[in-house]
């Protein structure tokens, strides 16, 4: 058993927890090369293992496109944050 003082506990509580592994897959940028361009911006982030699509660039076809070309999909992507509402950062968004 522990006993952790009062200020100890604040101490640990206060301090963020720090994640082992974070990954950004840029899906959607105005940069073109090996992938679709566009005027816009999506991108798939992987902390810990857990996804999350940022934005979702502004035509869904260059995102689907180029998840297919880097084989990758938005299969168990439980969450999606929209950074703004311009259709370059949402007109991707499929419902």
């Amino acid at each position: 058993m522990s006993i952790i003082t009062r200020r100890a506990a604040i101490r640990l509580l206060a301090q963020p927890a720090r994640p082992a592994a974070v990954n950004v897959t840029v899906l959607s940028t105005m940069l073109s090369g090996r992938f679709t361009g566009e005027w816009g911006f999506a991108a798939m982030v992987e902390i810990d293992g857990k996804r999350i699509l940022f934005d979702t660039g502004n035509r869904p076809e260059t995102v689907l496109n180029n998840l297919r070309e880097m084989k990758m999909d938005l299969a168990g992507v439980p969450s999606v944050i929209l950074t703004h509402h311009h259709r370059d950062h949402t007109g991707g968004l499929v419902t």
